[in-house]
């Protein structure tokens, strides 16, 4: 069967599908995920570069990643609100899988919250240090494959028709701060780490619909509507084809080289801190303490 891009209202979770856990030689755990038998190819709407890309090189080889902003996900009728309510969606229907297969996922019977503690979603909201929700609109990650010296993510110029391809334009000097852009992201699969669990996406292609200056093909979904809903000042030309997508040869597909770790902010579940047994629980243990002589 082969692939297709999703369109947020278009998006069913009854469609989205997992392998069986795979444990890799290092003892990490993976799953694949498959949208009707297919890779899960999903497309954002319009949405805003707020900080830059990011890297992160503390472990391992360099990772990078871009946040894009849902500014607009309260609001009614507009494209960025059907994406949050389609991403949010996955969330929760991860959190119904996650107690579902929960003994074959974490090898016990978790209740709801528990999962969902252990669950990182999609769609991110900022803390401060209390842990209190920050004033801001929520994110979601995606990062950026890098095969050898290049990026492995097809970048299309929005601003031209039809939309081309651009060709030596470093990736780093289109995904600054303030750029806003269309994606083709893709769900390369489940990660299981330090007891949490969540979804890695990957960016397959980007379409840049506004950046400093003006830069330049493509799978994405003619949505015309898509288009129309962003502000006037980022406006392009309406998506005109889909690039065609290998077929797959199973129900499940596999890619071990797209497939995440845990992503670099993911945090161990903290281990339970000891309690103190009241005054007259039993006896407690005596400690002998020596104290050494004066010398004279």
């Amino acid at each position: 069967m082969s692939s297709t891009v999703v369109l947020s209202r278009t998006f069913a979770t009854s469609n989205v599908t997992f392998s069986q856990i795979k444990v890799m030689d290092s003892g990490a755990k993976q799953a694949y995920v498959n949208y009707e038998g297919g890779k899960f190819l999903f497309q954002t709407p319009a949405l805003t570069i707020p900080y830059g890309m990011s890297t992160f090189d503390k472990a391992g080889p360099v990772k990078y990643s871009i946040d894009l902003s849902l500014r607009g996900y309260d609001e009614a009728g507009n494209k960025t609100k059907e994406f949050y309510d389609a991403v949010h969606a996955l969330d929760e229907y991860m959190i119904e899988q996650g107690v579902k297969h929960s003994k074959a996922w974490f090898k016990s019977e978790l209740k709801p919250d528990i999962v969902r503690a252990f669950y990182t979603p999609i769609v991110r909201w900022g803390k401060d240090k209390d842990g209190n929700v920050k004033p801001y609109p929520p994110t979601v990650k995606l990062s950026l494959k890098k095969n050898g010296e290049s990026f492995d993510v097809k970048m299309f110029d929005g601003q031209v028709k039809p939309p081309t391809e651009y060709e030596g334009v470093p990736v780093e000097d289109l995904l600054v701060k303030g750029a806003i852009l269309r994606a083709v992201m893709q769900c390369t699969g489940i990660w299981f780490a330090g007891g949490k669990f969540g979804l890695s996406w990957k960016a397959a292609q980007i379409v840049m619909d506004k950046v400093p200056e003006g830069v330049r093909g493509y799978a994405f979904v003619d949505d015309a509507e898509d288009v129309e809903s962003a502000p006037a000042s980022i406006r392009s030309s309406a998506l005109a084809s889909v690039m065609p997508l290998p077929p797959t040869a199973a129900a499940i597909v596999e890619d071990d080289e797209d497939m995440d770790d845990a992503p670099e902010d993911a945090e161990p579940i903290p281990l339970p801190k000891k309690i103190v047994a009241p005054a007259g629980a039993g006896p407690a243990k005596l400690v002998k303490r020596v104290i050494p002589p004066k010398r004279a």
